[in-house]
C-alpha cells in the first residue's frame, strides 16, 4: 500500500508542476515573466555570475580595431550576507590570456590583486578614506547590508500598474522569441517608457504614502545607527526629515514638485532624441525557466560603428575569493613613496616578461603590425613597456 501511496503523491506533484508550468509559460505575458525573474534575482542574497564581453569595431583602420580580438571574462561571487564579494577578471587577446586580476570587498575593505604581476595583493580601507575626505567619524559598515534597508519595499503599491505601463510603452519591443524574452530598447523607447511610468506615479496615492512612511522610517533608523552616522553628523538627517518628511502634506508637495520637474526634463529629452534616438540600441534575450529564475541573458549594444556583446550566465558556481589584510599592502600608504615606484617597476617587468614569452601574442602583434602602425619608432614590446614605466614614474615625481 505504501508503494501506491507514494505513486499517488508523485502523480499529484507531477500534475501540479504541469499545471504550474502551463500557467507560467503560456499565460504569463513577457513583461510579467521578466519582472518576476528580476524580482527573484533581486531577492537572492548570494550571487554567482559568469560574464563574457566582446567588441566589434567597424573598419576604423585605427588602433581601436584591436578591440575586435579582445574578450573579457568576469567571474562574480557574493556571499549570503552581501558584505563579501569578489570579481575575477581575465582579459584575452585572440583567446590568449593577457591580464588577470581580482577585485574583492569585505565590508569596508577593498582588495585587488594583479595575478602573475606582483606577489602580494593590495587593500584599501574605505573607512580611512571617508574620514580623510569628509572629516567625519563614519564607520565603514556598508549601509546596503543593513537589514532595515531591505525592509524598504514600498508596501501597498500596486506594481502591476507599472508593469502594464512598461509593457504598453514598449509594445512589440518586448515579446517571446524561441522560448526567451526578447527586449529591444533605444533612446526613443526608453524616454517613452520613463514618460509612461511617471504618468502612473504622478497619480499614485499609494506610492506617495509608502514613500513617506517607509522613507521617514528609514532615515530615522539610519540616524539612530551609530555604525553609519557619527553623533556630530546627525543634524544632516534631521534637516532632511524636517524639510521633506515634516508631515504628509509637506512630502506630497515636494513629491509633486519633483514629478513636475521630471516631466519638464522628459519634454526636453523628447526633442533631443528625435535626431539621434534610434542610433543607440540595446537588444537582450532573457532565458527564464518555469520557476522564474533568470538562467542567462545575452545583450547587444550598438552605436554607429561599434557594438558591445555581453552574456551573463547565472547557472555557474563561482568560488568567492577572500583575503586577510594583514598579508597585503596598504595602497593608500604607497602614495608618493619610493616603494610605489619599486612595485611599479616590478609589475611592468613581470608584464613585459609575460607578454614577450607569449608566442601567440607576439605573433599576433607582428602579423597585425601593431607597433609599426600605432607606435612610430618603437621596435619591440620591451621598449614600449619601458616607455610607459618612464612616463608614469616621471609624472609621479613631477
Amino acid at each position: 500500500m505504501k508503494k501506491f501511496k507514494y505513486i499517488g503523491v508523485a502523480v499529484v506533484v507531477l500534475l501540479a508542476l504541469i499545471v504550474g508550468a502551463k500557467f507560467l509559460i503560456f499565460n504569463a505575458t513577457p513583461t510579467e515573466k521578466l519582472f518576476s525573474g528580476m524580482k527573484k534575482a533581486a531577492n537572492k542574497k548570494n550571487m554567482n555570475h559568469k560574464i563574457n564581453l566582446s567588441f566589434e569595431v567597424m573598419n576604423t583602420d585605427s588602433m581601436t580595431d584591436i578591440l575586435n580580438d579582445i574578450n573579457i571574462e568576469l567571474l562574480v561571487a557574493q556571499d549570503k550576507t552581501g558584505t563579501k564579494t569578489s570579481l575575477h577578471g581575465n582579459i584575452l587577446l585572440s583567446d590568449e590570456a593577457l591580464l588577470q586580476g581580482v577585485l574583492a570587498t569585505d565590508g569596508q575593505l577593498m582588495y585587488f590583486e594583479l595575478i602573475d604581476l606582483y606577489e602580494k595583493f593590495f587593500y584599501i580601507d574605505s573607512e580611512e578614506i571617508l574620514k580623510d575626505i569628509a572629516g567625519k567619524n563614519i564607520n565603514g559598515n556598508i549601509l546596503t547590508n543593513k537589514e532595515y534597508l531591505r525592509e524598504f519595499k514600498l508596501k501597498g503599491v500596486d506594481q502591476k500598474k507599472y508593469e502594464k505601463a512598461f509593457e504598453d510603452a514598449l509594445g512589440d519591443n518586448i515579446k517571446k522569441v524561441d522560448g526567451k524574452i526578447n527586449l529591444r530598447l533605444n533612446l526613443n523607447t526608453l524616454v517613452k517608457v520613463i514618460d509612461e511610468l511617471v504618468k502612473v506615479a504622478e497619480n499614485d496615492k499609494k506610492l506617495k504614502e509608502a514613500l513617506y512612511v517607509e522613507g521617514k522610517q528609514l532615515l530615522e533608523k539610519i540616524k539612530e545607527d551609530e555604525t553609519i552616522v557619527a553623533e556630530n553628523e546627525k543634524y544632516q538627517i534631521d534637516m532632511m526629515l524636517n524639510e521633506f518628511f515634516k508631515d504628509k502634506e509637506t512630502f506630497t508637495i515636494m513629491f509633486d514638485e519633483g514629478i513636475a520637474n521630471l516631466k519638464q526634463q522628459l519634454e526636453l529629452a523628447k526633442e533631443q532624441v528625435k535626431l539621434y534616438g534610434g542610433m543607440v540600441t540595446v537588444e537582450a534575450d532573457f532565458d527564464i525557466d518555469m520557476f522564474n529564475n533568470i538562467k542567462k541573458v545575452d545583450f547587444e549594444v550598438t552605436v554607429p560603428g561599434f557594438a558591445l556583446n555581453a552574456s551573463i550566465d547565472n547557472t555557474v558556481k563561482v568560488d568567492l575569493k577572500e583575503y586577510n589584510k594583514e598579508d597585503g599592502v596598504n595602497f593608500i600608504e604607497l602614495q608618493d613613496s619610493e616603494e610605489a615606484y619599486t612595485i611599479l617597476q616590478e609589475v611592468m617587468n613581470n608584464l613585459s616578461t609575460k607578454i614577450t614569452s607569449n608566442d601567440r601574442l607576439i605573433k599576433y602583434l607582428e602579423e597585425n603590425e601593431i607597433l609599426e602602425k600605432y607606435f612610430y619608432g618603437v621596435e619591440s614590446v620591451d621598449q614600449l613597456l619601458n616607455m610607459f614605466v618612464e612616463m608614469i614614474m616621471f609624472n609621479g615625481v613631477h
